[in-house]
């Protein structure tokens, strides 16, 4: 039988360990300009920290850290030795696209529907699938294969879980108007890749607790205009500008990349609402409405 408190102490233990270490060798290794990849990079809250800690210094933290950053590493590695000519990411929205397919419909259907519409579903308390443009390389989901839900419901947490199935203790990620973040958050500016989990203020623990972690943390996902249109645009005409924001995917499987793989997540879980931005389409099932 699990100790919790055993247990919980034992990560509390490791955590603090962990951040101390890394903060040491930051110190040795100090430069002007640093950047850090690795697992260890998706350490969100350590990364807050050192952010804090190191603010008179340039940091970057590579989203891409694990070895699906491989690729553009050795792009990078041919641009210095070979002087191949490469271009900057603007974003990491670099994956594939999802068109809907129809004719593999069973018991669900597609539907027209807006924006608006989609803001009226999460005002009601539905989890809604977004799916829209080329998949966001990496771990997170930054609005492009993501489940979306309102944060100030009392059981948002629950809600989302009855989808995902995975463990309860695991906290979620939320995204906010870039220009509305200093009302939500402590420190930065920016987080547009989710890779800081800053400390969250009174008023979102007030408001969405759902969001907010057991240390008062919060991963986030700062949205704009230029870089996500639609989730900016939903988060414009919500109620609040935040909305808690999980990947596309059930516990144990990789972010969905197919239209196969999205009727698979919702057949297979109680989520109704899917909304092709691209196409202006929502996928539900037949025995629900829109």
């Amino acid at each position: 039988i699990p100790n919790l408190k055993t247990d919980h102490d034992t990560a509390a233990s490791c955590q603090r360990y962990f951040e101390e270490t890394y903060s040491k060798l930051v110190e040795k290794f100090k430069q002007k300009n640093m950047i850090f990849t690795g697992g260890t990079a998706l350490n969100v809250v350590n990364n807050y920290k050192i952010q804090k800690q190191f603010k008179d210094c340039n940091l970057y933290f590579e989203p891409l850290c694990g070895d699906e950053g491989n690729s553009i590493g050795i792009a990078y590695l041919a641009h210095l030795r070979e002087k191949f000519p490469i271009e900057r990411l603007k974003n990491i929205y670099i994956g594939q696209t999802i068109k809907t397919k129809p004719e593999l419909l069973r018991d669900e259907r597609l539907i027209d529907r807006s924006v608006e519409h989609i803001v009226h579903l999460l005002h009601n308390g539905h989890v809604v699938g977004l799916v829209q443009g080329k998949a966001e390389a990496g771990p997170r989901a930054l609005g492009n294969r993501s489940l979306l839900l309102d944060p100030t419901l009392a059981d948002a947490k629950d809600k989302m879980n009855e989808i995902k199935k995975r463990e309860k203790f695991r906290p979620f990620a939320v995204s906010v108007l870039q220009s509305k973040y200093n009302e939500y958050f402590e420190g930065l500016r920016e987080s547009p890749t989710m890779m800081y989990a800053p400390k969250a203020k009174d008023l979102l623990k007030k408001l969405a607790p759902s969001v907010v972690h057991v240390d008062d943390t919060c991963r986030v996902q700062t949205v704009n205009e230029k870089d996500n249109l639609i989730l900016h645009e939903l988060l414009k005409q919500f109620k609040v500008p935040l909305l808690m924001n999980t990947s596309f995917n059930l516990a144990g499987f990789p972010i969905d990349e197919t239209f196969e793989d999205i009727l698979f997540t919702f057949r297979n879980s109680k989520l109704n609402y899917i909304y092709f931005a691209d196409e202006q389409k929502l996928l539900i099932k037949n025995d629900t409405s829109a």
